[in-house]
């Protein structure tokens, strides 16, 4: 099903009654479509865990709707909505066996044995814990602790799972792991999913849009490749990922390329790249992956080049960050197979740029 926050705000109280200045949530819409996997993405306190339990029914806007399948449901409780919660400390019963874990809701709504060892069966056999079922939580791994959340979640065929940074509590590669197993079982029973993390990495790896907040509103919505490659603002752009932010000044326009006096250097980038922002108040996003180094000046059309000079050298095997200054300005590259395209010393004069295609322009 889909769901939908119109105009949704939230303001907490203090103790005394006295409406606080902070807004948790201000004047939220967005719409997740049947079967999407959304996540809101932001900073501590931007108000992603505040509108995900608005949706869940735990809170209460002061203003707004909540609609889910195309009934307001702003006003019913939790229980009352069809919804499952997957939360970040498993919340699973310690005196319970997997089995019984996962079958807990079934229980309470009576259905037949029969019937909840079928659907208890087959979740299991979903999230691979088949041969654990007759375990008690106390010997499992936090991974497969979580995986009984997500089971007990799932197992009750909600029409909306909601996740509360559900992998914060593992190490780096469960963390991986699972973020590949929610998004196939996702994917697989095609469930409306609305997933809350900061990790940046998490996002774009299961989302099919991402929600960026910051101070309780929406900064943009869009795909992780467009969240990543053509930020709306320059907190987007710090946030996902990492940027160089290279002050620019429009100098003319020709046919479709605009042309740009970045330190010092004139480049040509699409010219509706820049179309409305002001001449003189332009900065470029250029991601550190995409800033490339040579021994050599030789000139390329595609390339925006300049000469610098290495200030920062850091090999990691995989990968190597340079920091260049060029023209008291520093820019980051991180090169991939560094033994394969060369390793620069410090002090290491270079010429140092990055493909006209990828430079992406905010007003500054």
């Amino acid at each position: 099903m889909s769901v939908e926050l119109i105009n949704v705000t939230k303001r907490f109280r203090s103790p005394e009654g006295e409406v606080s200045s902070v807004v948790a949530v201000d004047n939220v819409s967005l719409v997740i479509e049947e079967g999407e996997m959304v996540t809101l993405l932001g900073p501590s306190g931007c108000g992603k865990t505040t509108t995900l339990r608005i949706v869940a029914g735990f809170e209460m806007p002061d203003s707004g709707k909540v609609v889910i399948g195309g009934h307001d449901v702003t006003d019913m409780p939790p229980n009352k909505r069809n919804t499952a919660m997957v939360f970040q400390s498993y919340a699973i019963f310690p005196h319970l066996t997997v089995f019984e874990n996962v079958a807990f809701g079934l229980r309470i709504r009576k259905l037949p044995q029969a019937e909840i060892e079928e659907k208890v069966g087959r979740m299991l056999g979903l999230v691979g814990l088949t041969e654990m079922a007759r375990r008690s939580p106390d010997q499992l791994s936090g991974g497969q602790q979580q995986r009984v959340a997500l089971a007990r979640a799932i197992v009750n065929e909600p029409d909306v799972l909601l996740f509360d940074e559900p992998l914060s509590n593992l190490d780096a590669k469960l963390r991986e792991q699972m973020r590949s197993e929610i998004r196939r079982i996702q994917q697989g029973l095609g469930i409306t999913s609305l997933y809350v993390t900061h990790d940046q990495a998490e996002a774009m790896a299961l989302s099919d849009r991402i929600v960026i907040m910051n101070e309780g509103r929406i900064a943009q919505v869009g795909s992780p490749k467009d969240i990543y490659d053509t930020p709306t603002d320059r907190f987007v752009a710090e946030f996902v990922g990492r940027a160089n932010f290279l002050p620019a000044k429009l100098t003319g326009c020709s046919g479709d390329l605009a042309t740009l006096d970045v330190m010092g250097r004139t480049i040509n980038i699409d010219r509706a790249k820049v179309a409305g922002k002001p001449a003189s108040s332009i900065e470029l996003v250029v991601r550190p992956e995409t800033v490339r180094l040579w021994r050599s000046s030789e000139a390329d059309p595609s390339m925006a080049r300049f000469a610098g000079k290495v200030r920062r050298a850091l090999y990691m095997g995989s990968v190597a960050e340079y920091d260049v200054e060029v023209d008291g300005t520093m820019l980051l590259s991180v090169v991939t197979s560094p033994a394969e395209h060369g390793i620069f010393g410090i002090d290491e004069e270079v010429s140092v740029g990055f493909p006209m295609a990828v430079v992406h322009p905010l007003c500054s």
